[in-house]
Parts: C-alpha cells; structure tokens; sequence
C-alpha cells in the first residue's frame, strides 16, 4: 500500500507504527520523481502492505523535509520494524541502491526481521510449552499463530505478521521434519496455517482454525486475527510512543527557517513516466464502510476493476499491474482523472453488485482476467471498457480522460449498487485441516 503522507499524519502511521517504512521524499515537477513513479507502484503493490510505503511531497511539507534533512529529489528513507516513536526515528537511514521495482522490493524484505517467531522442534512437548506460556487464555496477547512449512527459512509473510502483531499474538514456524508435531495438526501438505488462543493448562483442547488457502495473504490473515482474538487492533494502528506516553507531536516549528529549495537527485536508475503518483494506491474494499469512505462519499467517479476468477491465476499479474499503473499516471494529474478513484473487487465477492450493470458487464467466462468500469455514484451514471479494446495503459488512459471531458457516452442505473462485507471465513475449529496449496509462491504467499 503506497500513502500520501503529511506533517499532521506522519507520527501517527510512521513513527507509531511498528511495521517498517520505504517513504519517498518528492517534488511534483522533477523529473526524474515522475521517472521513480510506476516502479514506486509496483513495488508497494507487490508487497501487499508487508512493508509500507508512503510519499511525502516536500514542496508542501516543507517542515517533514527539514525534518529529515531533505537535500535533493527523490530522497527515498527506510524506517526499521519493531521500534516506535523517537526510537524509530533516530533509526531512519537513506535508501542508496537502484530505483527499480525489484530493487525497492528487495530491499524492504530486508526490513521484515524473524526475531518474534519461535521455531518449534522437539515434539509435542515443546508445542505445549509454547501454546500454554504467558500471556494467558483470554488476556492480551494470547493468540497463538503456527505455520508448518516445507521451506528452510521463515517467509517474509509470517515475518510481517509477527511485526504487526507483536504483543497481540506469538508466532512458531515449525519445519516439515517435525513429524510428531505434524500428526498433532493432521498436517500432509504445505504451507498449513493455523490459529489459535493460549491455554493455562497445557492439556486442555485448543480452540484451533485453520486459515482457508484463498485467504493466506498479510490482509486476509489480519482480518483473520482481529475477528479471533475479539476485536483486539494490530500494533500499527497506533499507540503510545516507546519513548513515553504522551510524546510530543514531532513536527517542527512552523516559523523555523525552510530549507534551500533542494537540486534534483540523479542517482540510481529508473523507468520514464508521463505523470507522478500522488495519491493512495489501488484499494480493495472488503466492507461496505471502506467502499462507502474510498468511493460513495467522494462523489466522483470511481474506476472498478472487476477481477474475474481467472484474475487470481498469477498469468493475469501483467493486466493487473497495467491498471496500477494507470492509476499512478492519473494521480499526477491536477484534473480530470486525476479526481477518479480506483480500485478492485473480486467478482465472486460482490454478485450482486455485478449484477446490477445487467448485460453491460461480460460474464466471466475466462477470456480476461479484469472487467473495468468508470462508476459515478452521485449521478448514477457508468461506462464499460470494451471487452474488445486492448488492455493497455495508453487506450485506458485516454478512454477515462474521455470520460473526464464527457465524450465517452454513459448509461444510467435506477438504483445504488448494492455492496456487501466479505466476510472471513474460519472453518470448524473442532476440526482442523491442512492446507493445500498448489500454486507457483508470490512475495505475499507462505
């Protein structure tokens, strides 16, 4: 997830937050910022909130620039995991390597750090230790996270959520030369998640989930944790400073003295861009308070790409990105598209919302991974991107600066769409299963 950031929200999702930070120091008119935009993009979007990037655009906030002693553009900083408040920022550090997705993304997996998870070995014994140990059943801290994994080395994945919900949950990372710790869980394929709370006795029965193989991803998975331990929040949503309750807010004075107007920053290398990313990613909505903040209330249109089933094949990832990084070129835009919101839903989880574009939406019958959409909620007005127009940036982008200019025709719906929450399924927790999982691994995978 890729945020705008400001002096008025900087402590609350940096500084307090325990998850670490790739933020990107820009001007609007440098160009080699407009340059660094799509691979920016890309890199937050393939990391799916394990690490979080941002932008600070350090024409307007000036005093976070001085801050930061901000001397030429871009200037790209890293924040380290598990430290908070004055902590985390005496621990930033320049980020110097190439500007490329790979590179971006390369480096922020070295910011997720496996030091919360124990790695169980020595049979059941063992387990019982760590699922009984403090915090107990039912008080802060006593969810219990454990994954079996064929792979030698704890994923990145586990990592972040260790991070995230460090004081909330304990984490173990079993290998698969565990066996009796297998015969425990039924486990017989790999990776095979589980959830569960802490026992004081470590012969009563666990109240054990096993995590759905569609949902073993840093959001679903969070979700997952939320519902189950009652609501308890992650640590990054906020909270005291390590330095002390009550930390003053660490912007500067607003009459100091700005800095010098900074020289572009030449080094590294990068992919040319027409315009600059300047707002939120591509969301995904799972509720109807989301999509109602992310598109009803803004009264303008929102650009839905509708991913099909075939979307969650990893052969659709090139289609995907096409969208984000039509959505990166519109953010640099002052208006026009540069207003539009976008974002995706899985078609499977909004039926009826699909439903109510009737025939003007294709069905799914895998010949596209994505349906797009241009929804204006206020007016009740839609257009459709032909199914027959290629799925490029350039024809999208000059079809929603149709839209933009009113030369694309539109249609009309009687009514709201309606749109629901998606739920989080946990199965039986009675009866435990392990967890298939066939596909080729992604970053965001176990």
């Amino acid at each position: 997830m890729n945020e705008v950031l400001t002096a008025s929200n900087f402590e609350k999702k940096v500084l307090n937050s325990k998850q670490p930070w790739m933020v990107e120091f820009y001007a609007p008119w440098c160009g080699h910022c407009k340059s660094l935009a799509p691979e920016w993009a890309k890199a937050s979007a393939g990391l799916k909130n394990m690490v979080k990037f941002g932008m600070v655009d350090a024409t307007v906030e000036s005093s976070l620039a001085g801050q930061f002693d901000i001397k030429g553009y871009p200037t790209i900083k890293y924040f380290p995991a598990g430290l908070m408040g004055k902590e985390k920022q005496k621990r930033v550090a320049d980020y110097q390597s190439a500007r490329s997705a790979k590179a971006l993304s390369d480096h922020a997996l070295t910011l997720l750090d496996s030091k919360r998870i124990k790695q169980l070995s020595g049979g059941k014994d063992a387990f019982a230790k760590w699922a009984s140990a403090s915090p107990s059943y039912g008080g802060a801290g006593s969810g219990r996270v454990v994954l079996f994994s064929n792979k030698p080395t704890v994923p990145h994945l586990l990592s972040a959520l260790s991070i995230e919900w460090d004081g909330e949950a304990s984490f173990a990372f079993v290998k698969n030369s565990e066996t009796e710790l297998m015969g425990l869980f039924n486990v017989t394929t790999f990776p095979s998640l589980f959830v569960m709370k802490a026992v004081a006795d470590p012969s009563a029965n666990l109240e054990v989930n096993a995590i759905p193989p569609n949902q073993l991803s840093f959001n679903a998975i969070t979700q997952i944790l939320e519902k189950f331990l009652g609501g308890r929040k992650p640590s990054s949503t906020g909270g005291k400073d390590s330095a002390g309750a009550g930390s003053a807010k660490p912007a500067p004075n607003a009459g100091a003295k700005q800095p010098p107007e900074p020289k572009p920053n030449t080094s590294g290398d990068s992919t040319v861009a027409k315009e600059r990313d300047t707002s939120p990613t591509v969301s995904d909505p799972q509720s109807i308070k989301a999509w109602t903040a992310q598109c009803i209330d803004f009264k303008t249109y929102c650009v839905v790409a509708i991913l099909n089933d075939v979307a969650r094949q990893s052969s659709s990832a090139v289609t995907v990105n096409r969208f984000t990084t039509v959505s990166a070129r519109a953010r640099g835009v002052a208006s026009g598209i540069g207003s539009f919101r976008f974002m995706r839903i899985q078609r499977s989880d909004q039926p009826k919302f699909v439903a109510a574009f009737g025939d003007a939406i294709p069905a799914d019958d895998g010949s596209a991974p994505i349906t797009l959409i241009a929804y204006n909620p206020k007016r009740l007005k839609y257009a459709v991107y032909s199914a027959s127009a290629p799925f490029e940036v350039e024809p999208i982008t000059q079809w929603l600066d149709g839209i933009a200019a009113a030369s694309v025709s539109l249609s009309s719906l009687k009514e709201t769409p309606p749109f629901v929450d998606v739920p989080v399924v946990l199965p039986d927790p009675s009866k435990p299963q392990p967890i298939p999982m066939n596909t080729k691994p992604t970053k965001d995978e176990l």
